[in-house]
């Protein structure tokens, strides 16, 4: 490979690497295998809609009866295997040369430029003496070369600098042949295919598919339910069992600090089935919260601090076919004490697998970019993310930040607050004057007194003023506006910010 003299090292791997992915797919014949298949559940047998199937950077998605269909580019050009290829056309970078015996037979050079346009072509016969072909006469660039002897193709990716009188100036040479023999081998037609499939609440699955497989040979693949994955980040991870033992995390929860707990999978319950939430959906049933008036599902031993709720402590969201859910916990010191409450006694089957993952002090540890931020100022304006979160999916919401609201105290406000000691916190008011519920409202517009609580709370008062709340998309963009009994003294410049992250 050949480079010019005044470009630097990045912009040399930079196009390198551009001739060589643009060679593959403008100049090699492309052959197509067409792989058909139905993915369903192992247990149920039930077709499994929106599975992500993919393979060499190619996915499609499974419909509502399971089927996919993924066309992947395989490369038709024959090569010699690497122990074989020899050169037999020679290159030379200083005079920009192409040359060959004529004893050879039949050669083809074909010529492109970095927009896939056909510059030279250039065919021979068998004759006397030598041939040779120029390339020195080009302007400055990048360009791709394909030679052909006996249906033996060889690429020839070259990065030149013209000189004045139309002649290669200095170059810098690599290893050619090196190059050469690794571009045969990637361009072999003997590849097998690696599928991959994917979806939430489901073990990954792998499948090696044949190279040409024919288009009408249907493959059919079976995906185990109650998947999920423990994130990367995770500190710690229990099984659940479906027995009801209580089962303690080894990792005691910093009192205080903010956690996210996920939970994924499902237990059989005689003729049922439950995960972490719902119970009755076993058998094509519908999914309850309640059973027997037994609120069925993982009990954490906590309950959240507002308007004196009392019972089981809810996991987020409606309930998931995938059977993942998440909860927001606060530590206490301790480690955390998880079971599964059922209804009756019927023998249970498996374990629901729960893992912790740590939310404070900032940043949070979910090893994710947010999807959205926005800025919420502390007067009644109403503000909208540019994300739109997928109806029903479940999302991390973050706020941060202060502002001045006016009241007693410093009048400060923050996600969920007013009125508090910045330092100890003494005086924070969750509901207020007018019996308002202060701070960030989410997807609630109407601001008035005597209104029901907003639907997301933000929960404890924090001092460092980062708050998380768990959120059910959708379909929509999210509604922000910061709730206040009465706006006429607050900062008009204060802003909190809401940021949106994928639930892990």
């Amino acid at each position: 490979m050949f480079f010019p003299f005044n470009t630097t090292m990045r912009q040399r791997l930079t196009l390198a690497c551009m001739g060589f992915s643009f060679f593959l797919s403008a100049l090699s014949a492309q052959v197509k295998d067409t792989i058909n298949g139905v993915v369903t559940d192992s247990a149920s047998n039930a077709f499994i809609d929106s599975v992500n199937v993919s393979s060499e950077g190619i996915s499609v998605k499974t419909n509502s009866s399971g089927a996919f269909s993924l066309v992947i580019s395989t490369t038709g050009t024959t090569v010699l295997p690497e122990s074989n290829h020899v050169p037999t056309v020679n290159w030379n970078p200083k005079n920009g040369l192409f040359s060959w015996s004529a004893l050879l037979g039949n050669v083809s050079i074909s010529v492109q430029d970095v927009r896939g346009r056909v510059i030279m072509r250039y065919a021979s016969t068998r004759g006397y003496g030598k041939h040779q072909v120029s390339l020195a006469g080009l302007h400055q660039g990048v360009y791709l070369a394909a030679v052909t002897i006996s249906n033996q193709t060889t690429i020839y990716k070259i990065l030149r600098l013209q000189g004045d009188n139309g002649v290669l100036c200095k170059t810098i040479v690599e290893d050619f042949d090196a190059n050469r023999s690794l571009l045969a081998k990637e361009q072999a037609t003997t590849k097998s295919h690696v599928l991959v499939f994917t979806k939430s609440g489901y073990n990954q699955n792998t499948m090696t598919v044949a190279a040409g497989t024919a288009s009408g040979a249907a493959i059919k693949v079976k995906l185990t339910a109650g998947g999920g994955n423990i994130p990367g980040t995770a500190i710690d991870s229990v099984s659940v069992p479906g027995g009801g033992a209580n089962v303690t995390f080894k990792t005691s929860l910093v009192n205080g600090e903010l956690y996210l707990l996920k939970a994924f999978g499902t237990v059989g319950v005689g003729t049922d089935q439950m995960d972490a939430e719902f119970g009755g959906f076993g058998a094509g049933g519908a999914a309850k919260d309640t059973i027997n008036g037994v609120d069925v599902g993982i009990d954490i031993g906590t309950q959240k601090l507002r308007q004196n709720k009392t019972g089981r402590e809810k996991w987020a969201g409606p309930y998931n076919p995938n059977h993942v859910y998440y909860m927001l916990v606060t530590g206490t010191g301790i480690p955390l004490t998880l079971k599964l409450v059922k209804s009756g006694t019927a023998a249970a089957a498996g374990s629901i697998t729960a893992a912790l993952v740590r939310l404070s002090p900032y940043p949070p540890q979910i090893a994710a970019q947010p999807l959205d931020s926005v800025f919420v100022p502390v007067i009644r304006q109403i503000v909208h993310t540019t994300f739109k979160p997928a109806k029903s999916a479940v999302y991390l919401l973050q706020c941060s930040g202060q502002g001045h609201a006016g009241g007693n105290n410093a009048g400060m406000g923050d996600a969920d607050y007013m009125d508090y000691d910045s330092t100890t916190g003494a005086g924070a008011e969750d509901i207020g004057d007018c019996n308002t519920d202060y701070g960030v409202g989410i997807d609630d517009t109407i601001c008035k007194c005597n209104m029901t609580p907003r639907m997301y709370w933000w929960g404890p008062w924090r001092k460092d003023r980062f708050y998380y709340t768990l959120y059910t998309g959708m379909g929509n963009p999210i509604t922000i506006l910061f709730f206040d009994s009465g706006y006429g003294d607050n900062s008009t410049t204060a802003k909190l910010k809401v940021k949106v992250y994928s639930a892990p």
